[in-house]
């Protein structure tokens, strides 16, 4: 840039006067700051992005555990509820062999009735 400002004395060799230079190195300057405050949002929102990120990992993790604690009991309550039942099952056909053993020997749940109700024979 050469100063079109005229001076006492002669122009400088450079063709900027001391007024001329001070004003870019000011421009200069405040650009300089404003990349550095770019690049420090920059850098900040690469940061939030990040700690987003990794909340959200981590949430997903939670979530996926969570689920698989609640598959888990609901196996567990299943096979409860089933050996419930399958309990209550043998106890009714032992009664019900116990108290109508003709029919038992019909639906063929008497060998299972009297091996419920005879004691087990000795070892020796």
């Amino acid at each position: 840039m050469v100063c079109d400002d005229p001076g006492k004395g002669a122009p400088p060799v450079n063709g900027e006067c001391a007024r001329c230079r001070k004003e870019a190195e000011d421009a200069g300057r405040r650009l300089a700051e404003q990349l550095d405050q770019e690049a420090a949002e920059r850098q900040a929102d690469r940061v939030r992005a990040a700690a987003l990120a990794l909340g959200l990992d981590e949430e997903a993790a939670y979530r996926e555990a969570a689920e698989r604690a609640e598959l888990r009991h609901q196996d567990q309550e299943r096979a409860a509820h089933q050996q419930a039942e399958e309990e209550e099952t043998a106890r009714l056909r032992a009664e019900l062999a116990a108290q109508y053993p003709d029919l038992a020997v019909v639906s063929g749940s008497v060998r299972e009735a009297q091996e419920a109700q005879q004691p087990l024979p000795a070892p020796f």
